[in-house]
């Protein structure tokens, strides 16, 4: 057996992690809009504009996050305590993805784009590096 090669028990290991975010963006992708338009009631052009203004504040924040996490030394590493400490946020963000607010109108899309969003952008963006 060549020593390079990659034990079955550290592929595992490794599938597990990715596992949990693989659920997470699952979730968002497949049932989001969905949720927004036929649960919450917003119409599909709100609901679109949504996921583009989350994109929007991903892609403007995700080089600051890198450079951030690059030059991040700490005892657990540079990367480990954004994934470590973003997970718990990153699982209320989920939960406030799929809660329907008592707002209706412009408060409705204002509270389902700011608050779930940007917290989830912002954990996203932590558990991606």
């Amino acid at each position: 057996m060549n020593s390079q090669m990659v034990s079955n028990k550290v592929r595992a290991a490794y599938g597990i992690g990715d596992y949990a975010i693989c659920l997470y963006w699952s979730g968002v992708g497949l049932y989001l809009l969905y949720f927004y338009t036929d649960v919450v009631g917003i119409t599909p052009l709100l609901a679109g504009w949504i996921y583009a203004l989350g994109i929007a504040w991903d892609a403007v924040t995700d080089p600051f996050m890198g450079y951030l996490a690059e030059r991040t030394r700490t005892k657990m590493g540079s990367y480990r305590p954004y994934i470590f400490y973003g997970s718990i946020p990153l699982a209320l963000s989920f939960v406030l993805l799929f809660w329907v607010p008592p707002f209706e109108g412009m408060k409705l899309f204002l509270f389902l784009n700011i608050l779930p969003q940007l917290i989830s952008e912002q954990v996203k963006m932590s558990i991606k590096w």
